[in-house]
């Protein structure tokens, strides 16, 4: 059990007293750095009871430390291995003849579907050898296509990473009300962090990655699902931030781009010229303040998110609780993991 100084430490701390949506996210921070600290320490066992989880005395932005170190440095030697490993890219697609027969044009299909999968085997066996497991996208029997597992990979370990363009809370009140909701209204692969940074892992925003990060396997998850009912979930999201430490060899393999760079490519045509009414004016009034108090997005490091193993993993489809809005109106599919939970995540309980 904790003494009585480390019971005096922990009540004088401000997130001791945090309810609703900030008590969800040191309950989600405390759970990550449970989950690397097995890593950590495997074989043995951290945690074996309640009173093991009661005596951890690291704050809220010591355990954050924690974690990001952890799964900074994982993803580097991740790509590292990925980059000494991949093959070589497939060779294009052999243009038929326009007089080509049905059964030229079927002997060739079949040659397509040989080569595609032979090469998809390649791609699994340099995962393999670069990091002990792969990562591919396949059709899923929960539903479309999942993001399955090869092979082991112990608790704690970096599965997943969501790609696309990261947008910071700044560059969204940039963006006029008319062009936002004309972008990404119907959008279904955006993602928020709890520091408010949002995620866009539309297909048009993937393809503005660099063609190494967009070809580096574990970036897929944007196409990960909910567990099905009966199901927990296997993998946990965590933040991940790319700061100037990061090696410059590796940039290409980045998975996400900045906002500022993609706006251009992203707001086209007409959602590019709308005029800004004057709640926009204020908006971005608001953006302009926020930084020069806290500094403009690019000095910012770029922002991620990763996903991390909630448990040892072997052979299996991953899944991660999208904690949807239960006072929306959720998809037939959906089914709630743990109501308190996403309750807590939008602030609606305390």
């Amino acid at each position: 059990m904790p003494g009585f100084f480390s019971t005096l430490r922990q009540m004088m701390r401000p997130e001791s007293y945090y309810t609703g949506a900030k008590l969800q996210e040191r309950i989600d921070l405390l759970r990550l750095y449970m989950i690397v600290r097995t890593h950590n320490a495997w074989p043995e066992k951290v945690y074996n009871c309640e009173a093991d989880i009661l005596a951890i005395e690291e704050s809220m932005a010591e355990q954050a430390e924690v974690v990001q170190q952890h799964v900074v440095g994982q993803t580097v030697q991740m790509m590292f291995g990925w980059k000494v490993e991949k093959p070589p890219p497939m060779p294009p697609h052999a243009k038929l003849q326009a007089r080509a027969s049905e059964d030229e044009i079927a002997a060739a299909e079949k040659l397509r579907a040989s080569i595609v999968a032979e090469y998809e085997e390649e791609m699994q066996q340099a995962q393999l050898r670069a990091y002990g497991y792969a990562i591919h996208v396949r059709d899923s029997d929960v539903a479309g296509r999942g993001v399955f597992i090869r092979g082991k990979a112990k608790v704690g370990s970096v599965v997943s990473l969501y790609p696309g363009v990261a947008m910071l809370p700044a560059d969204i009140l940039r963006i006029p009300l008319a062009a936002l909701k004309a972008r990404y209204k119907d959008n279904d692969f955006m993602i928020q962090r709890w520091d408010g940074t949002l995620l866009d892992g539309s297909e048009k925003a993937v393809k503005l990655l660099p063609p190494d990060a967009a070809a580096f396997p574990p970036a897929t998850a944007q196409l990960l699902n909910h567990p099905p009912a009966g199901t927990l979930p296997n993998i946990f999201p965590c933040p991940i931030n790319f700061d100037d430490r990061f090696p410059v060899s590796l940039l290409s393999y980045l998975p996400n781009v900045r906002y500022e760079q993609a706006e251009p490519l992203l707001l086209e045509g007409s959602s590019r010229n709308v005029r800004p009414t004057l709640v926009d004016r204020v908006r971005s009034a608001i953006a302009d303040t926020a930084s020069t108090s806290f500094g403009s997005p690019s000095e910012h490091p770029l922002r991620g998110l990763a996903f991390l193993a909630a448990r040892d993993l072997e052979d299996e489809e991953l899944f991660f609780n999208y904690r949807l809005n239960p006072n929306e109106k959720l998809p037939k599919w959906y089914h709630t993991v743990n109501d308190s939970e996403s309750r807590r995540r939008w602030d609606l309980i305390k």
